[in-house]
């Protein structure tokens, strides 16, 4: 059947879940913080709301729940949401099922990319970013360093994009 079952003694019920492509994922992006058995997700591509009067380069940014323990920041993963999402920012979902894109490793490098993310990240400097937005990872193999290129995606902030650069 393709199909998880599970029986809830309380209710004697059983419960047939279908293991089928649930479409496509609610949420792609970099785990940015790992707290309380949720993750913080906030996808590296912006929506454009200028159109309807809201901000031009918006990210989406969801703490999601319902996660494995192995989760790390600095990966990047793909949610699909169980239910509906709080419209706080970020909002609040329950997972469905997490997706764990693999991490390349250029050839020459030593860190893997969700390594360098995570770095970067927990850099003090940028420890009061709430909602780091990472529109680009990429690794300068002449000078041997990674560069994140990255910003603020707090709502209510028009703050330019930085850059950090990490060794490898």
């Amino acid at each position: 059947m393709d199909a998880t079952v599970r029986y809830q003694e309380q209710s004697k019920t059983i419960f047939i879940d279908q293991n089928h492509d649930i479409g496509i994922p609610s949420i792609q992006g970099y785990i940015t913080k790992v707290e309380n058995n949720r993750i913080l997700v906030v996808s590296s591509k912006p929506k454009n709301y200028s159109s309807t009067g809201g901000v031009k380069e918006f990210y989406d940014a969801v703490w999601v729940s319902n996660v494995p323990n192995e989760v790390k920041v600095g990966q990047q993963v793909q949610v699909w949401f169980q239910g509906g999402v709080l419209t706080s920012y970020p909002g609040q979902a329950r997972s469905a099922k997490i997706s764990f894109i693999t991490s390349e490793k250029p050839i020459n490098a030593t860190l893997l990319e969700e390594q360098v993310v995570e770095q970067a990240i927990n850099t003090q400097a940028y420890a009061d970013i709430t909602i780091f937005v990472i529109k680009e990872v990429k690794y300068d193999e002449s000078a041997d360093k990674w560069q994140i290129r990255f910003k603020n995606g707090k709502l209510n902030t028009e703050e330019q994009e930085q850059i950090i650069e990490i060794p490898d």
